[in-house]
């Protein structure tokens, strides 16, 4: 193959690449607002496939964040095996493990409870790390909500 054809062929291939960036740029920008995760605050109920998602207080330790959420599964709907399983931190940059915690008079450990259809669960998750801005996001079957616990 001569020189020409191979700078030819690249030209080409540099174009291609060029314009399925820009469909793609396009397309993103239409569907931008649903691919935007709006933050809720402290004490907001998100409904996430079809499964109620509540974080209803949280507090920072000396070397954990706790939360108190609430699991609330329509009688209709699929039981969540585990309370615990679809919540997860992120603080700054980083994602926080799943920590055993001290817990206050009254409070129940997500840890090994399940949520069955028409059931409700209020639990206490404790997260590793406190230094940075911390949301808490709940997810099932690819769908997700998430909340910004500011101080």
């Amino acid at each position: 193959m001569s020189t020409r054809k191979l700078i030819l062929t690249a030209v080409a291939c540099g174009l291609a690449i060029l314009l399925s960036g820009g469909a793609f740029l396009l397309r993103t920008a239409r569907h931008r607002d649903e691919l935007t995760v709006t933050n809720a605050v402290v004490g907001d109920t998100r409904v996430v496939s079809g499964v109620s998602a509540t974080v209803r207080s949280w507090r920072r330790g000396t070397d954990q964040i706790v939360a108190v959420v609430q699991t609330e599964v329509p009688s209709s709907g699929q039981p969540v095996p585990s309370a615990e399983m679809p919540w997860t931190m992120l603080i700054g940059t980083k994602l926080a493990a799943v920590a055993p915690t001290a817990l206050v008079a009254g409070e129940v450990p997500c840890s090994g409870l399940a949520v069955p259809p028409g059931g409700s669960v209020t639990c206490v998750l404790a997260f590793t790390g406190v230094a940075g801005s911390p949301f808490l996001a709940f997810a099932i079957n690819g769908a997700q909500a998430q909340w910004r616990l500011a101080p």
